[in-house]
């Protein structure tokens, strides 16, 4: 068994070739530390299995209501809170690590710092002069003041940011942000508009964010990157000439727990070029997956939303609790992900995520990945925040 001088494998009198590429550049696993930390640790072996999946985008959303998960040197006092059950920040040289481990598996680390709105955690800076829209504690809104001071200090904390991460695309969210107290659209507009300008013509890169900076805000340049997650789909981007990327919630949003098997997971098996004409596929860069953290906070939203249940996996959010935090967020994501990231290299429509032969093929592939190490649901079990096959991941208090 040897390679010949072309590059055939050679199987005794046979010889193989195989033919084998992604339909799509962008193929992503998104993960939010801006809610629940997620440990380096975590995060390398989340980056083994996407590797083994064939992806090769790790979207980090780095903050969100619950934390700023990313040390400043500019502004250090933007994790110095971050102590007791909120614990928990990637240092300067955690980021470069994960940078640096991820390119070895061909895994590009794409950042996303989130405003104007999702924007809590950038609460330690209200003494620098940022602003939020709403008076009362539950702030979560940055206010573009006309004073310009809310700018000022978000682009400096960007700008470092885009210092830190290697990539060349640089997402600044955009999304959820709403008119609300002191804030109106035309305030957001100019925020995130000169902020995008700002990522393109200052910091070198390309810019990003959600579906809501074109279709809400409509702050979107003609060369930000729009990832299209709920009230629109990939082929309304691609029809206004911008560049896609498709996360739809109803396929690719692993929040909330799946029913085990292919019930769980079909909705996985989509064509994420549906509805985009052949004249625009190009700017159709891929597809991604989410695993947001929200049903693990200690309190709804960490106390941006007020009044509503406590989250399912809250018990989790503590940093004592890392290595059953660990199992967890594997187990949703994985092996849903691995149909997805099927769908994402190349997805073919005669194929049934149902049909037992796909079926036998997940559970096979998932226990091979078991037996590396992956965090991931137990063969033919189903997993949610809190247990595995009906065994919960912490004991009984």
């Amino acid at each position: 068994r040897q390679a010949d001088a072309e590059g055939l494998l050679s199987l005794g009198h046979s010889v193989v070739s195989i033919v084998d590429s992604p339909s799509y550049a962008w193929r992503g696993l998104m993960i939010d530390a801006g809610r629940r930390f997620i440990p380096v640790s975590v995060v390398y072996n989340l980056l083994d299995t996407m590797a083994a999946n064939k992806l090769n985008v790790l979207h980090l959303h780095a903050s969100d209501h619950c934390r700023f998960s990313v040390e400043s040197k500019k502004f250090p006092n933007l994790t110095a809170a971050l102590t007791g059950v909120y614990a928990g920040f990637y240092t300067q040289e955690d980021v470069k690590s994960i940078i640096s481990y991820a390119g070895d598996r061909g895994i590009r680390v794409v950042p996303e710092f989130d405003v104007p709105g999702h924007s809590r955690g950038f609460r330690p800076l209200k003494g620098k002069g940022v602003h939020f829209c709403e008076d009362e504690e539950t702030q979560t809104q940055l206010f573009d003041d006309p004073e310009g001071q809310t700018y000022a200090v978000v682009h400096e904390v960007m700008e470092e940011m885009a210092g830190l991460f290697t990539d060349e695309v640089f997402n600044i969210g955009c999304d959820e942000a709403y008119v609300k107290g002191r804030c109106t659209l035309n305030s957001t507009f100019s925020f995130e508009r000169r902020l995008l300008n700002a990522v393109k013509s200052e910091f070198g890169k390309t810019p990003a964010g959600w579906e809501e900076v074109l279709f809400s805000a409509d702050a979107a340049t003609n060369d930000t990157i729009v990832d299209a997650w709920s009230h629109v789909k990939a082929s309304n981007i691609t029809a206004t000439g911008r560049r896609a990327i498709e996360s739809h919630n109803e396929a690719f949003y692993f929040t909330e727990a799946a029913p085990g098997g292919p019930d769980g997971w079909k909705e996985c098996w989509y064509d994420i070029a549906t509805g985009v004409p052949a004249s625009q596929r190009s700017l159709l860069l891929g597809g991604e997956m989410s695993m947001w953290t929200d049903t693990y906070c200690v309190e709804e939203q960490c106390g941006a939303d007020s009044g509503g249940p406590t989250p399912v996996g809250a018990a989790l959010f503590d940093p004592a609790h890392d290595e059953a935090f660990a199992k967890s967020i594997g187990g949703m994501i994985w092996p849903r992900g691995y149909v997805a990231a099927g769908a994402f290299w190349n997805f073919d429509a005669t194929k049934d995520p149902t049909a037992p032969g796909f079926v036998e093929s997940i559970w096979a592939f998932n226990d091979m990945l078991a037996k590396r190490g992956a965090l991931t649901c137990p063969t033919k079990c189903s997993c949610d925040q809190l247990n595995a096959c009906g065994k919960p991941y912490l004991p009984p208090s």
